[in-house]
C-alpha cells in the first residue's frame, strides 16, 4: 500500500502548540504495516486540528478502537504522547502530513496512472486518452486518502484504496 504520510517525531509536539493545533485524532492506520515493523508495532495515523469541534466530527466518523482525540494542551495528554513516541513503545505513529506535495503527486501520477484510467473509462463520461497528462492531488479526509481529479468542469475523488484494486 502506498503510504504518502511522514513519521510522527518528538519535536512535533511543540511546533503544533506554537501552530495552536493542539487536538490530535489517533487512528489505526494499516498503510504503515507494510514497513519493517509490521505486526510488532501498532500502526497509528495522527491528524492535527485547531477546533475541538473539527476533532470531534473526525473522531465520531471512526469505527476504530485506538480512535480518540489527544489535547497537547494538557499535561497528561502530552505525556502520553510523549510515552507513545518511545522506541520501546508498543506504537508507531504518522502525521497526515505530506513532505513534498509535488513529488506525492508525481508518484501518484506515475504508480496510479493506468488504474486511474481504467477507472475513468469504467465509471465516467470522460474522454481521457492515454497521452493526456493527469495532475491528481492526494487529498485526506478523516485519515482516508482520496485522489482529486479535474477535467475540464468536472471533478472526481476516489478512494485510494479503490484504485490499489484497479
Amino acid at each position: 500500500m502506498y503510504n504518502p504520510f511522514i513519521q510522527f517525531e518528538p519535536f512535533m509536539i511543540e511546533r503544533l502548540i506554537r501552530l495552536n493545533m493542539v487536538y490530535l485524532v489517533t487512528q489505526t492506520y494499516s498503510r504503515a504495516d507494510t514497513t519493517k515493523d509490521a505486526g510488532t508495532k501498532i500502526h497509528l495515523l495522527l491528524t492535527g486540528y485547531e477546533s475541538l469541534e473539527l476533532a470531534r466530527k473526525h473522531r465520531l466518523v471512526l469505527k476504530d478502537k485506538f480512535a480518540a482525540i489527544i489535547q497537547l494542551n494538557l499535561p497528561a495528554h502530552r505525556a502520553k504522547l510523549q510515552s507513545m513516541l518511545y522506541t520501546n513503545s508498543p506504537y508507531r505513529l504518522w502525521f497526515a502530513i505530506i513532505k513534498n506535495k509535488w513529488v506525492v503527486e508525481k508518484q501518484i501520477n506515475h504508480r496510479f496512472k493506468d488504474p486511474l484510467l481504467r477507472y475513468i473509462k469504467s465509471k465516467t463520461n470522460w474522454r481521457v486518452g492515454y497521452d493526456d497528462q493527469l495532475r491528481p492531488q492526494l487529498v485526506c479526509i478523516f485519515g482516508e486518502l482520496y485522489v482529486h481529479l479535474e477535467h475540464g468542469s468536472k471533478k472526481l475523488e476516489i478512494r485510494l484504496s479503490n484504485l490499489e484494486k484497479c
